[in-house]
């Protein structure tokens, strides 16, 4: 998992085991994985965002990374991610937010990256700006499965975007049959995405389209 840098027992240090006898050696490996946590609040109120979704990327390529949900404070922590530079996205499933990177930009170029280092916690602390909630009229429902398998994927993270604007309108996550309903208003197309916040499955769009492929993903 690379977690921990590999090394030599002491400098390296020698051991001798006589015959028989247990000796005992208690190695200390150096962490090579960080941690970002902080509270993402509401840039009005104050109030923290209950159940935002974080989302950590790669600022080379904007690939996800790590995700979490943040608790009802607003408090969220991202662990295991590598050193360097990290994006920071923000989404409120409710819609009562727009899409925000860190600390309170609405495009990636214009985000502050934050830096993590091996065995250390990176402050995230942020706002985000409100905006109305979107009246839901329609509905996108479906079940997500692994490729390959067909085994149906609980916890999956579900997101709409608008199509005209890509902008972020609602999310939900699947159940444990992997079933999903995201709630819409009518009359418009959207973007549909699927993101596993703990990375085991890359993140797509509707009709497996690769993260990449936004702009020519199919419209629902």
């Amino acid at each position: 998992t690379d977690s921990y840098a590999p090394g030599f027992y002491g400098a390296p240090t020698p051991i001798t085991v006589p015959p028989g006898v247990v000796t005992t050696a208690d190695p200390v490996l150096a962490v090579t994985r960080g941690t970002i946590a902080g509270t993402v609040r509401d840039a009005s109120t104050g109030s923290g965002v209950a159940g935002a979704w974080v989302a950590a990327l790669n600022p080379a390529d904007g690939t996800f990374e790590r995700g979490a949900v943040a608790l009802s404070s607003g408090w969220f922590s991202l662990g295991g991610l590598r050193p360097g530079e990290h994006l920071l996205l923000f989404l409120d499933r409710t819609g009562a937010h727009p899409a925000r990177f860190h600390p309170n930009v609405a495009a990636a170029p214009d985000a502050t990256r934050l830096d993590v280092v091996g065995g250390a916690t990176t402050n995230g602390d942020a706002t985000v700006d409100g905006q109305p909630i979107p009246a839901p009229a329609s509905y996108v429902r479906g079940t997500v499965t692994r490729a390959g398998s067909g085994t149906a994927l609980s916890g999956i993270q579900v997101i709409a975007l608008r199509q005209a604007d890509f902008a972020f309108i609602r999310g939900t996550t699947t159940d444990g049959s992997g079933r999903y309903t995201l709630n819409v208003p009518s009359g418009d197309s959207y973007k549909v995405g699927f993101i596993d916040p703990t990375a085991r499955h890359a993140m797509e769009w509707y009709n497996d389209r690769a993260a990449q492929a936004l702009f020519s993903a199919d419209n629902v």
